[in-house]
């Protein structure tokens, strides 16, 4: 879900959301107004990014608050 606005405290505010190209949303995700996400870069399950965050491009965030997700390491195969 994108939402490009919200009341708080009694007050109207909205800003844009850029979403660049290739970028994968999944199922349940919230983004708030004022948001950047970068080309390539993708968002996990019932996650929610709030305002005015800014993913790389590329970049695997989530979470609520999202944050960005870090790669485990490759385990080596065994010989």
């Amino acid at each position: 879900m994108l939402q490009s606005h919200s009341m708080e405290d009694g007050i109207f505010k909205s800003d844009h959301i850029a979403v660049g190209a290739g970028c994968t949303l999944a199922s349940g995700a919230f983004v708030h107004y004022g948001v950047t996400i970068g080309d390539g870069a993708s968002l996990g399950t019932d996650s929610f990014l709030m305002k005015g965050e800014e993913i790389p491009p590329h970049a695997r965030w989530g979470g609520n608050p999202a944050r960005e997700l870090r790669t485990a390491m490759p385990t080596p195969a065994l010989a």
